[in-house]
């Protein structure tokens, strides 16, 4: 499991997201990222709780939607304003 804090991610529509925090949860990977301008130097206003798929060889994220998985990795982010 690759900890990939501060990596950024480009989703397949071309917007960019930082990894702020990587959670590990039931031993699978989640991301808490920041979406951030094409440039890359700026933050925007906009957080995405990610979470890695690994498929046919391959590394992919989605988004996560289930309300207590939610709950449980922003109770254990640790980051200032989300809990």
């Amino acid at each position: 499991m690759e900890n990939r804090t501060n990596q950024i991610i480009e989703l397949g529509d071309g917007t960019k997201y930082i990894i702020v925090r990587h959670l590990v949860y039931q031993d699978e990977s989640y991301y808490i990222s920041n979406r951030i301008t094409d440039d890359e130097k700026d933050l925007l206003e906009e957080v995405m709780i990610m979470h890695e798929v690994k498929k046919d060889g391959k590394v992919y994220v989605e988004k996560v939607v289930d309300p207590e998985i939610l709950q449980v990795l922003i109770n254990n982010a640790e980051i200032e304003g989300l809990n």
